[in-house]
């Protein structure tokens, strides 16, 4: 099934304007008006009734009063309460308090987070601040020349993990990343990473900046074999060239993925990927901005999960048919949960679910 739109919502980046205050005077003014009007007919009545102090109002007097005075008194009201109420509604979406209505979006931001769950609080060894599977350089070369979503919806990369989405995203030039995991360091460890790059003039800039936060939570991330620390393994990424903070990179991969985390493009979120309702909502929600899952990355999350409720998610997931990229144990692998072997990475087009013993899960 393609990437469909299930609304006729459309992305809209306008900003919207508040009223000025003459315009939220002058309806002020036309009600005013409007009661002035209707106490005129409340006039011409007493005077038809000979009732109190008008009494002795004529009678055609009193009958032009109640018609001109009912007449130009509800039209100034309603007019005037019309034009109150939608500059109220327009001042409300400019403030971004409003729902999202026909022809206008949130903040991608403020959309993705609704999806995020404060109560979930698991992990397996540490949060995975970059990659420790092999075989990434041909993923993301293979990710950089093909063509296999075939849409002229905007691109969003959706992802487990951290910072190797960067990768994807930048040799994708995704137009958003909504990233999950739940592991709430993992949230964190994003949040404060795009904190650090709004502020980075370059990648060795950023890596200057993410250490002395990573220093201070050492015990919150999972250490890599071959090096002495995740400091030392995210130092190493600025000589890698796949990566997205590789030094000499002339592409402009790093500024990508900046440019992306100062519009507010780029979305963590703590939750966890048996929640298949909570998917379903986030796949609607993706479309209110005319984007749809052109990338998925999910390491070897379905060695975690039951696999009943992995596939229900990764069905959700996958309706856009993007390019999906997994990873897998060694064959001779028997090691537990939150296995150090190196993995390899797979990129393929679908997936086609087989018994353990062929290997777990396939792409092909």
């Amino acid at each position: 099934m393609s990437c469909s739109r299930v609304s006729t919502i459309k992305s809209s980046e306008a900003a919207h304007h508040a009223p000025s205050k003459l315009q939220t005077y002058g309806f002020a003014i036309i009600i005013i008006v409007g009661l002035g009007g209707l106490g005129v007919v409340v006039t011409g009545v007493a005077g038809i009734y000979h009732v109190g102090p008008l009494s002795n109002l004529a009678q055609d007097h009193a009958i032009i009063m109640l018609v001109a005075g009912g007449a130009g008194g509800t039209l100034c009201l309603v007019l005037g309460i019309a034009g109150f109420l939608k500059n109220s509604q327009s001042n409300t979406i400019s403030e971004g308090n409003q729902p999202i209505l026909s022809g206008q979006t949130a903040n991608f931001a403020t959309a993705m987070s609704q999806f995020n769950d404060k109560k979930i609080k698991k992990q397996i060894s540490g949060v995975y601040t970059l990659s420790n599977e092999s075989k990434i350089e041909i993923t993301i070369r293979e990710i950089e020349h093909s063509n296999q979503t075939k849409t002229d919806k905007l691109k969003c990369h959706a992802g487990v993990g951290a910072l190797h989405n960067f990768d994807i995203m930048a040799a994708r030039l995704s137009d958003y990343g909504i990233l999950f995991d739940f592991n709430p360091y993992n949230q964190e460890f994003i949040n404060q990473c795009l904190d650090c790059l709004k502020t980075s003039d370059s990648s060795k800039a950023f890596v200057e900046k993410i250490i002395p936060y990573m220093e201070s939570n050492l015990d919150k991330y999972n250490h890599y074999a071959g090096y002495d620390s995740p400091i030392s393994r995210m130092q190493a990424e600025l000589a890698r060239r796949s990566s997205w903070l590789w030094q000499e990179d002339t592409s402009g991969k790093f500024h990508h993925i900046k440019k992306l985390a100062i519009e507010g493009k780029i979305v963590a979120i703590t939750q966890d990927f048996c929640q298949t309702p909570v998917f379903q909502l986030l796949i609607g929600a993706l479309q209110q901005f005319d984007c749809c899952v052109d990338t998925l990355y999910l390491s070897n999350l379905y060695a975690f999960l039951p696999q009943d409720s992995f596939y229900k998610t990764l069905d959700i997931l996958t309706e856009s048919h993007p390019i999906v990229i997994h990873c897998t144990s060694p064959a001779n692998c028997h090691c537990a949960h939150g296995c150090q072997c190196p993995k390899e990475q797979h990129i393929g087009k679908t997936w086609i679910k087989v018994s353990k013993e062929q290997g777990g899960i396939q792409l092909k």
